[in-house]
């Protein structure tokens, strides 16, 4: 199956997408995660830059597509 490990993310990396998903601001997602705001930002573009992505919507929309996110595949709009 794949995981994260496959796309390359590092543990903390799908740490912070997780917290993303999860609909947290960078600086939740700092706090939550015991790690400085700029940091969040630092792991949010390196997602970014393996997912192909410009940004926190396309983000979240590819990791889901992605199976990255499984608890939340059945969240959104149904199949296209």
């Amino acid at each position: 199956g794949t995981d994260a490990a496959e796309a390359g993310l590092t543990p903390r990396e799908r740490d912070v997408l997780c917290e993303l998903a999860a609909g947290k601001s960078n600086k939740l997602i700092a706090h939550s995660l015991g790690i400085a705001e700029p940091t969040v930002k630092m792991h949010l573009a390196h997602i970014g830059r393996k997912f192909g992505v410009a940004n926190r919507t396309q983000l979240l929309t590819r990791a889901i597509r992605q199976g990255f996110l499984p608890e939340l595949a059945g969240a959104g709009p149904g199949p296209a």
